[in-house]
């Protein structure tokens, strides 16, 4: 044991300074996240705040995450992760990130490594990983919690491929182990998100370019890995696919780009120039971009052309001088391949969207610094500043951005400044100040009025628009905007829920319960209609169709939901039976509702406050200090 530790020490000490530097400059560039709050109404509330599945470990949330979409994505590694910083941090946003930035700043230290074993540089393989660190296109991976899926995929892609490798290049039985490691790690990365699907091409690529000198060149080793990845990919397709008609669809695919394939490739070749302009000249990031659609060949679209066909035999050259470097933009061409609109995406352009491909670029840099300590070995003072000078300028242009991540507000109000013709921008922009915890009624309705002007195609903008008139009691134009959305959408499940609400504000509770009732029969799982119908069955004196409404969220749910168990135990103290209220309050304490000075001052449970189990349950659950 001495004896490994002594190894283990010599071979690291040599790193320590690197690994130090990396650690101090991500905690300085990107520690600003720590304060910064939830995007509400970017989906992070449906991924955290509104997902009781993560909030709380047990068999059953872990069921659930296992066996259900969230946002249009299956990522059950994801939903476990927030899981572990639910039990950490509560809900403090500060603890997300924080996980967020650490596993960042990990996979910068395994890529640090793999650059090492490449190059046998440390100053190359530091300057790689710090590029990958600190470049400000990976601000809205980091700086995003609903990111993680990201970063995991990240983390254990580079697991599965360092697997790989060892077992590549093994001669002893344990190959067979690291073989088997490397397939869960991917399986891991697949089940975090579906762009790791890319593995099987990227080892290939990896065995073609960097040959084993103990292996001989294998096909039939891919096979496990590209079962994974088909799988992974099917599953991606049908999970991305969105379902309008119900509540707060979620899923990234859409119809082709300008109406036709021809028109979405003609859209592309635009776009991954901007790809190309992201990296070099990293400004005027945004949350969301406009790009241009170009339905036939014009002098954008061949000026495109030519740039990529002049890199494409750039990159040939290369291959041709050294493959061991062409590897890596070919490495960065294959990770953008998932998103360049092969299957058609709601979304042309994202930054997030480079995160992969900047293994490429950064190892590119670590190559770069290699080629010149070996052409000019007496000017090491001059690279050193060079770099210095380069990631100084990274890190201030990513600590700006990451100040416009903020909080929903902040990002939006950068957004529509980028992108004004952008109605999803006004859009968010119109929610951000809609749902503030201090809101901002007026700016949000200038915001939707405005998205309404730009798309007025676009459902959820009326639908916002009619709740924000609702809750201004401003009956007339909620009533015409709900109006038109349902005609234009006539199975739109939130807007008959909105009309419902419109109703039950205005007293007129036959027609909320009709439409409460419609919204049901066009989405009889939605949570949130059951929500509503048990809440207006108990202002109607039914208590026992509310227990039905609230029992079937439990079956809908999985008994996961504290609000809901509250909920329950608020009903039966109203209809008298108190044994099921102290019994629900317990599974509504159990499940983590923590509302303290609600459950004091609720005068739905004043039937039950004399009750000595109700004294037992509060001393239980809220001791004093």
């Amino acid at each position: 044991m001495l004896d490994w530790l002594k190894k283990l020490y010599w071979e690291c000490s040599p790193h320590f300074f690197s690994v130090l530097f990396l650690t101090t400059a991500a905690f300085a560039v990107y520690g600003p996240i720590l304060g910064h709050e939830f995007l509400g109404n970017w989906d992070d509330n449906r991924y955290i705040l509104e997902n009781f599945d993560v909030q709380g470990i047990s068999w059953l949330r872990i069921k659930a995450v296992f066996s259900r979409y969230y946002v249009g994505n299956y990522a059950p590694v994801q939903m476990l992760s927030y899981m572990l910083d639910y039990l950490l941090w509560g809900l403090w946003p500060g603890g997300y990130l924080l996980t967020n930035l650490l596993l960042h700043l990990a996979a910068s230290v395994l890529l640090y490594r793999f650059f090492f074993q490449l190059t046998e540089e440390r100053l190359a393989a530091w300057s790689g990983a710090a590029l990958f660190l600190l470049h400000p296109v990976q601000v809205e991976t980091v700086a995003w919690i609903s990111q993680r899926k990201n970063l995991l995929a990240m983390l254990f892609f580079l697991g599965a491929w360092d697997c790989y490798r060892l077992y590549r290049d093994s001669i002893s039985q344990r190959g067979r182990l690291y073989f088997a490691a490397s397939v869960v790690a991917l399986l891991l990365a697949v089940l975090s998100k579906s762009i790791a699907v890319i593995f099987p091409v990227v080892i290939l690529i990896y065995d073609n370019c960097y040959p084993s000198l103990s292996a001989r060149f294998k096909v039939l080793d891919k096979v496990p890995y590209l079962l994974v990845a088909v799988a992974a990919a099917a599953l991606a397709v049908l999970s991305q696919t969105p379902n309008y008609t119900e509540w707060g669809a979620g899923g990234g695919r859409a119809g082709y780009h300008g109406g036709s394939a021809m028109a979405t490739f003609l859209t592309m070749l635009p776009v991954f120039c901007s790809y190309i302009r992201l990296i070099v000249w990293p400004f005027n990031l945004s949350a969301l971009y406009d790009p241009a659609i170009h339905k036939s060949i014009d002098a954008y679209v061949l000026a495109a052309a030519l740039v990529l066909s002049v890199i494409c035999f750039l990159l040939y050259r290369l291959y041709k001088y050294d493959r061991r470097i062409a590897f890596w933009p070919l490495l960065a061409i294959v990770a953008l391949l998932p998103v360049s609109q092969i299957v058609p995406l709601v979304t042309l352009i994202n930054d997030r969207y480079l995160y992969f491909p900047m293994i490429g670029v950064a190892a590119l840099l670590a190559y770069g610094v290699k080629l010149a300590g070996v052409r000019w070995p007496g000017r090491l003072r001059p690279i050193i500043i060079s770099l210095t000078i380069l990631l100084f300028f990274l890190a201030g242009v990513s600590m700006q951005r990451i100040d416009v991540w903020r909080n929903g507000i902040s990002l939006w109000k950068d957004t529509v400044g980028k992108s004004p013709k952008l109605a999803l921008a006004w859009e968010g922009l119109g929610e951000a100040l809609h749902y503030n915890a201090q809101p901002d009624y007026e700016g949000a309705k200038k915001a939707y009025l405005r998205a309404v002007e730009l798309s007025p195609d676009s459902d959820i903008t009326r639908y916002n628009l009619g709740l924000l008139y609702t809750s201004l009691n401003d009956f007339a134009n909620a009533d015409q905007v709900l109006r038109e959305l349902l005609k234009r959408s006539p199975n739109n499940v939130m807007g008959w829920a909105a009309f419902g609400d419109l109703a039950l504000r205005r007293s007129l509770f036959t027609e909320a319960e009709t439409r409460f009732r419609k919204a049901l029969s066009l989405q009889p799982e939605a949570v949130q209609v059951h929500q509503k119908i048990g809440n207006l069955m108990i202002v109607l004196g039914r208590f026992d169709e509310a227990r039905h409404c609230y029992l079937r969220i439990e079956e809908i749910q999985g008994g996961n939901d504290p609000i809901n168990a509250y909920e329950l135990a608020r009903l039966e103290a109203l209809a008298g039976d108190a044994g099921g209220a102290i019994r629900w309050l317990e599974t509504a304490l159990q499940r983590g509702y923590g509302n303290f000075a609600g459950i004091m001052t609720d005068e739905e449970l004043t039937p039950i406050r004399s009750d000595g189990r109700f004294g037992d349950l509060v001393t239980k659950y809220f001791p004093k200090p």
